[in-house]
């Protein structure tokens, strides 16, 4: 049934306040990407640097609480106002210019190695050093993983292709900013869509929790990860499997690992719930379609030799994973060990997530868990953005305990940042802060999940054995 509007209450917020702190924390935030970008300071540096990381503290705070009071409230608040806002915050995150990752470059200049007809699954920017064509990422030191050949899939190699075809830099970067920016509240205008199922209370605070969160549109719009494309295309997954339209969402998911692939391992669900809740045909035609923009990208990029080892090479990006730190303390054999014991947790899930997986929400839940997993102990490498490979599920779960690690993360995210903007130095004081805040406690509260999951498959189980006995 559906559960009517929330009425508003004595400490509610006007949505006039709502706003007004929402911006304020948002033209704070530009003001600081605008400092870190474009002045250095000379021998004032370290004072700038101590300003910037007080004012992304400032930023967090105000925007957070904010953003939580938002969510207290949305389910009183007009969708209208809802969305507004959040558009709004969504413009002022995009034209703050990048100033937490430089990823966004790299897009470009591997997206520029391809306009000058070269494959960019097998050549470098660096490469290319020499061609004054490349010079405005090389030589002015833009982009800074120059060295490497294309990391990601197809549908992210063309696009950045298209966007890289302008002399300069910025503006093939503020039209993919641009891009990231719609692909954000698009993500959020379709996880409103699966959540109305619940009814209007959860659909509002579900858009609020995803398109008003600071870090999201620190990740998806300031920085501008193609991970917000993924979770564009995660979304629409989401969205499909939530009305049971199993051909929409088996594409969406198989354009989402086509455009980067940590996603993968929520696969054997998705086959799972397509047999249990018998719509094989409509798997079966996302499976084809997915195929067929698979072959096209092998007829443009992958019948060259070695155009698919980036898959194994991304490996050799050994920084704060748990892995990696837990390697660089004891050695190669414990790395080994952790992701190990990430591939056996991920084993369990998918054979425990097959036994409900005609369930959309436990669905949901068992792939948050699966691929919080495989981002926190199985990759080489970790980021904050990566949580945007699970992120869109929340929505597929709506379980109280996975909406509070999505809120946790609009907290932890931004501080997560906060050694670097305040030194300038990726070095391992900032990889071990980032990895506690962003990585090890949104992880930790997921995990709080596992209990409530493993009582409901015993009691299955248990109905399951009983199940025949009756029968007789």
């Amino acid at each position: 049934m559906t559960k009517p509007p929330d009425l508003p209450l004595p400490s509610d917020w006007s949505p006039g306040r709502l706003r007004a702190q929402s911006v304020l924390a948002w033209l704070l935030l530009l003001a600081i990407a605008c400092r870190h970008e474009f002045v250095w300071g000379g021998d004032l540096w370290w004072l700038l640097h101590t300003g910037e990381g007080l004012g992304l503290v400032a930023f967090t705070l105000l925007a957070g609480l904010a953003f939580a009071q938002g969510i207290r409230q949305a389910s009183s608040l007009p969708l209208s106002f809802l969305l507004g806002t959040g558009i709004t915050l969504t413009v002022l995150a995009t034209i703050a210019p990048p100033f937490l990752s430089s990823d966004v470059f790299d897009y470009l200049a591997r997206g520029r190695v391809e306009v000058l007809g070269y494959n960019p699954y097998t050549t470098t920017a660096q490469s290319l050093a020499a061609d004054p064509r490349m010079a405005p990422y090389i030589g002015d030191g833009l982009a800074e993983w120059t060295t490497w050949v294309m990391p990601y899939g197809p549908i992210a190699a063309r696009l950045q292709w298209l966007l890289a075809h302008f002399d300069s830099p910025w503006v093939g970067v503020y039209l993919w900013k641009a891009l990231c920016a719609v692909a954000h509240v698009a993500a959020g205008w379709l996880l409103y869509l699966a959540l109305r199922k619940h009814g209007e209370r959860d659909a509002h605070r579900g858009l609020v929790l995803w398109l008003w969160n600071p870090w999201l549109l620190l990740e998806n719009c300031n920085s501008a990860h193609n991970d917000a494309l993924q979770a564009l295309l995660l979304a629409a997954m989401v969205a499909g499997l939530a009305h049971a339209k199993a051909a929409t969402a088996t594409t969406s998911f198989g354009l989402s690992v086509l455009t980067k692939h940590g996603s993968a391992p929520f696969g054997p669900l998705l086959l799972g719930h397509a047999i249990r809740s018998r719509q094989v045909g409509g798997f079966a035609i996302g499976v084809a379609a997915s195929a067929t923009v698979a072959l096209g990208a092998w007829w443009i990029y992958f019948r060259e030799p070695g155009a698919l080892d980036f898959l194994s090479k991304q490996a050799d990006v050994a920084r704060s994973s748990a892995s990696a730190l837990v390697g660089m303390a004891l050695g190669a054999w414990a790395a080994k060990v952790v992701v190990g014991l990430g591939g056996l947790l991920m084993l369990t899930l998918l054979v425990l997530g097959w036994r409900r997986a005609e369930d959309t929400a436990m669905v949901g839940r068992f792939g948050v868990l699966l691929l919080a997993v495989f981002v926190f102990l199985c990759v080489p490498n970790f980021a904050p953005w990566y949580h945007l490979w699970w992120l869109p599920l929340f929505a597929l779960a709506n379980h109280p305990t996975i909406n509070r690690a999505v809120e946790l993360l609009a907290w932890v995210g931004p501080f997560s940042y906060l050694v670097y903007a305040s030194t300038r130095s990726f070095g391992i004081g900032h990889q071990l802060w980032q990895f506690a805040l962003a990585g090890l406690w949104p992880i930790l509260l997921l995990l709080m999940d596992w209990r409530g999951i493993g009582g409901m498959v015993q009691k299955i189980a248990a109905a399951e054995d009983d199940g025949p006995s009756h029968k007789h």
